[in-house]
């Protein structure tokens, strides 16, 4: 019985994934602009918003129910050398893909 519990516990964590990425894309563009006319540039802060706030219900989510860490990988500690390396090369990798 245990297994269908927590079966049922990780289709509503992605359910629950879909649901606020999908309301916080529709909600300010769509809705909101049919009740109350909202300028550009406060629909986007409010989609943002949303987004943040999204984010924020997920990691509660897998904290609090899941019981797990947001982040499934484990955080590596790299030398200084990587990161003055690794952001000039994506500035590259960026440069090429663009042209």
């Amino acid at each position: 019985m245990e297994f269908k519990s927590e079966k049922k516990k990780y289709w509503l964590g992605i359910f629950v994934a879909f649901a606020v990425l999908f309301f916080a894309l529709f909600i300010p563009s769509k809705l909101l602009s049919i009740f109350i006319p909202l300028s550009f540039e406060n629909i986007f802060y409010l989609s943002r918003f949303l987004l943040w706030i999204g984010l924020l219900s997920l990691f509660i989510y897998a904290r609090k129910i899941e019981k797990q860490r947001f982040l499934l990988w484990e955080e590596r500690k790299y030398a200084i050398g990587f990161y003055f390396l690794s952001v000039p090369s994506l500035l590259i990798i960026t440069f090429i893909v663009i042209v």
